[in-house]
């Protein structure tokens, strides 16, 4: 076949060179580390307790 240049895909297409060559990222989940603390607390006394329950008693529901 003939040799098609990223420019005429990109034309054809109807998409912007710069949308071709995006590469997304990830970013780095962000930890609140005294709720973290706050959590694990309340999961090692009340191992048994479910997410809702935890919220409840952490007042973050």
């Amino acid at each position: 076949g003939d040799v098609v240049t990223v420019v005429q895909a990109c034309r054809w297409a109807g998409v912007s060179r710069r949308s071709y060559y995006y590469r997304p990222t990830k970013a780095k989940p962000r930890v609140n580390e005294h709720l973290a603390a706050r959590v694990k607390r309340v999961i090692t006394d009340l191992p048994y307790a479910g997410y809702r329950t935890v919220a409840w008693l952490l007042g973050e529901n």
